[in-house]
């Protein structure tokens, strides 16, 4: 087989753990491929694109700020992700570049087992939207709603959540309304940045100990040290983001392949590197 190549589209991408996580499926799987980070300036991004079209790349992976920005140049968009006007997956085929979106389906399958019929989510941006159309599949989803502090982008996302998915976007500084959607939760998911590089957290003390104990929280930043968020869960069931990262990295493999990877491998790589 002919080694084939495949890559990460982002701005910046020295932080990502797909190029270690994917090489090492890969391997595990004696699958010749190579997995590539590339660093691409917004303005040279028609140029990057061209380049990978003109070495026949096999397929690669986006990430911000680009997923959106990706679709003109594809050849066909998977019907969720042109729902969602985001692609994180691209994959060469018959001479065509077709797009897919792994990240709400990505999320679904790291969760840990158990019901999650009243789910809460703090943002409205491309992460939470594909884990609502995704969750809206799942059965025993009953009630989703999401909150998102009012800023000049409110209006915007709330838009989009209803032609998405019919819900009305929340104030997050309701200190009601969140109150009663906290005690009701089985599902409580961070997407927002808040916390990512601080000890910041969108939620205080005294909101998360409104959930109950059995509620699951989820910060899908992927930081090494626990977000303040995640501290503040105390002992109830939690995890980071990294679950969610090897889960959608799972999903691109298997639509560039048509294999499924080792995932234990690529969880021993994205905690080694």
């Amino acid at each position: 087989m002919v080694r084939k190549l495949y890559g990460l589209l982002a701005n910046p991408v020295a932080h990502s753990k797909s190029p270690v996580m994917q090489q090492a499926a890969f391997a595990a799987l004696s699958y010749d491929s190579v997995y590539v980070p590339f660093d691409v300036q917004p303005e040279m991004f028609a140029t990057a694109v061209a380049g990978l079209r003109a070495i026949n790349v096999a397929g690669f992976n986006v990430s911000m700020p680009y997923k959106q920005r990706i679709m003109a140049y594809l050849d066909e968009v998977d019907e969720d992700a042109q729902t969602l006007q985001s692609v994180n997956t691209v994959v060469h085929q018959n001479g065509k570049w077709l797009g897919y979106s792994t990240d709400g389906l990505g999320f679904w399958r790291s969760l840990p087992a158990g019901k999650y019929s009243r789910v809460v989510i703090l943002g409205a941006g491309g992460a939470a939207r594909a884990i609502i159309a995704t969750g809206l599949q799942q059965a025993g989803v009953s009630e989703i709603t999401v909150f998102n502090r009012v800023s000049m982008n409110f209006t915007e996302h709330a838009t989009d959540l209803r032609h998405l998915a019919d819900i009305e976007l929340q104030d997050l500084a309701d200190e009601s309304n969140l109150a009663k959607s906290l005690q009701q939760a089985d599902l409580l998911v961070n997407t927002t940045s808040v916390g990512m590089r601080d000890a910041t957290s969108p939620l205080t003390r005294e909101q998360m100990a409104l959930l109950s104990d059995q509620a699951t929280v989820v910060d899908i930043i992927y930081r090494d040290a626990p977000t303040t968020f995640l501290e503040l869960a105390g002992q109830r069931p939690k995890q980071n983001g990294l679950p969610m990262l090897i889960a959608q990295g799972a999903a691109s493999f298997e639509i560039w392949t048509g294999m499924q990877p080792n995932i234990a491998v690529m969880q021993r790589a994205v905690k080694k590197g």
